[in-house]
């Protein structure tokens, strides 16, 4: 089945990545891990409905100390562009949710592509982005707005 939910576009805002010099690719225990940090902005078009935009910065923050288990420091920004297709019967709350999950995912995928490609021809090889859970980074930036107590409402 198709998803309602399509990419119209997307672009890479910044992607950086520099060798980690405490990577040991010979080592295989008592890797030290550093910390991957993952952001999501999400936007709605102000006068074309169904239109949305959704950004991605992924901050790869391997350890500084020998071995490292990350090869190397990787920042990415990745915005994306969807929409809904006219004739899709969908609620507004199933729009939001697609939009969040099934568009933070999609980027995901081609942001990992192009880390990979990009890393590829670095000295330590391709770097895989890890998996991440999308719907416990939503609810922890939610958590953050409201602690905050900013004006604007959290993300649908």
């Amino acid at each position: 089945m198709i998803s309602p939910l399509q990419l119209n576009n997307y672009f890479v805002k910044e992607l950086s990545c520099r060798s980690n010099q405490a990577y040991d690719p010979l080592a295989k225990d008592s890797l030290n891990e550093g910390q991957i940090h993952c952001t999501v902005e999400l936007g709605t078009a102000q006068s074309v409905p169904d239109h949305y935009m959704v950004a991605l910065v992924i901050v790869v923050e391997p350890s500084e100390i020998r071995p490292a288990l990350d090869a190397y420091h990787i920042k990415i920004r990745i915005e994306g562009f969807f929409n809904f297709k006219p004739e899709a019967n969908v609620s507004q709350p199933q729009k939001d949710k697609l939009v969040q999950l099934n568009g933070c995912s999609i980027l995901m995928g081609l942001a990992r592509g192009l880390v990979a490609q990009a890393t590829g021809v670095g000295e330590f090889g391709k770097y895989l982005l890890p998996a991440v859970n999308f719907v416990d980074i939503l609810k922890a930036q939610e958590r953050v707005a409201v602690h905050a107590g900013t004006e604007e409402a959290p993300a649908p």
